[in-house]
């Protein structure tokens, strides 16, 4: 079961542990729940690409090569969801069933949350406390204005991704308003 989400996940680990088990849990959910794991896994990967990357590169001893997987594994995420989402959509550049998409996603959101979480669990270790804190933070405030679609351009470049974050997050925003579609719960914390 999921941490629930009207309560603020104490950690960073908590926290990053939420999205992935919601955006698994949206994956698993027949219909149109799947583009929860759109706005969960889009929000995630660009927050942790924009405050966990960085540290993690430059604290851990294997650092930069873990990061350049997560990232080569975030990018074919990122694809796959824009196929997940303009099926839903109805877009018809995306023809055939979405069942093989979504199953091979999954494979790749557990691998991701696997080497996340391990990730995540050895800067624990390695940073002191107060930079633990100002990290999960950063994490949360970066969640709520982060894009909430995928963005298969900007997947796996980091600079370009980060030039690009805040007028996507934007325009992300104000297209789920005029689409009718908000994230999938109010989030505290």
């Amino acid at each position: 079961m999921c941490a629930p989400l009207d309560q603020a996940p104490p950690t960073l680990a908590d926290a990053i542990g939420r999205a992935h088990c919601w955006a698994e849990h949206a994956l698993t959910t027949p219909g149109r729940q799947v583009l929860g794991s759109v706005w969960w896994l889009s929000t995630h990967l660009a927050a942790t690409e924009r405050v966990v990357h960085p540290i993690a590169s430059e604290t851990l001893a294997d650092g930069r090569s873990r990061v350049a997987e997560q990232r080569r594994r975030a990018g074919e995420i990122v694809r796959l969801l824009w196929t997940i989402e303009h099926s839903v959509s109805g877009d018809a550049r995306v023809r055939g069933p979405v069942a093989g998409v979504v199953r091979r996603l999954t494979e790749l959101v557990r691998e991701h949350a696997e080497a996340e979480d391990a990730l995540v669990a050895e800067l624990e270790a390695a940073l002191p406390d107060a930079l633990l804190s100002l990290l999960h933070r950063r994490y949360t405030d970066t969640v709520r204005r982060a894009p909430t679609r995928p963005h298969p351009v900007t997947a796996g470049r980091p600079r370009l991704a980060a030039a690009a974050f805040r007028m996507g997050g934007v325009v992300d925003h104000v297209r789920d308003v005029v689409d009718g579609r908000a994230a999938p719960h109010r989030l505290a914390g």
